[in-house]
């Protein structure tokens, strides 16, 4: 189950502490709960490789999945005689 709470914008009158912002901006907070076993060592191991914390880990694999890369024109060379076109 994911929880996700996004911290309120500044200028709210509310302050937020510096390790809640980037860049000025307020932050998000994401829980995992009931995370199996498995996942958090896979999790872990990824993290280590790529010498990151296994919170940038999760940032870098949601922006993967979420936001991919565009293709460019030399990626789709060649896949029309693939779809049969």
């Amino acid at each position: 189950m994911l929880h996700s709470r996004a911290a309120p914008t500044p200028g709210h009158g509310r302050k937020f502490p510096k390790w809640r912002t980037i860049g000025g901006s307020a932050v998000a907070t994401l829980n995992i709960k009931s995370l199996p076993d498995d996942l958090h060592e896979k999790l872990k191991a990824r993290a280590k490789r790529q010498r990151r914390s296994e919170a940038q880990e999760v940032i870098s694999l949601l922006g993967a999945a979420l936001d991919p890369p565009a293709l460019s024109i030399m990626d789709l060379r060649g896949l029309g005689a693939l779809a049969g076109c």
